[in-house]
């Protein structure tokens, strides 16, 4: 959602059990999401805290432009779950 100070994001950690390590934020200068490889898509890696409800606020999204973010969880050793559904906010 976009807001005044950047583009606002919100989600759940909802899985029971092992719990991620931490959350990789990617965004996308395009309706379509492409290449996780390239580090210029890593926006952000928020650690887990052991709550159940996260925000993040990019800062950076330009008014104007259109992003797509795409969300991960990942463990302490690096293994990452499927990527969430992408989001565009314009």
């Amino acid at each position: 959602k976009r807001k005044k100070d950047g583009v606002k994001l919100k989600w759940e950690v909802l899985r029971k059990g092992q719990r991620p390590t931490y959350t990789i934020i990617y965004r996308f200068n395009s309706y379509k999401p492409e290449n996780f490889e390239d580090g210029r898509n890593l926006l952000a890696v928020v650690p887990w805290t052991g709550e159940e409800n996260y925000t993040f606020v990019d800062k950076t999204a330009k008014p104007g432009e259109t992003y797509t973010y795409v969300l991960a969880m990942s463990n302490r050793v690096h293994v990452g779950s499927l990527l969430s559904n992408a989001r565009t906010v314009k």
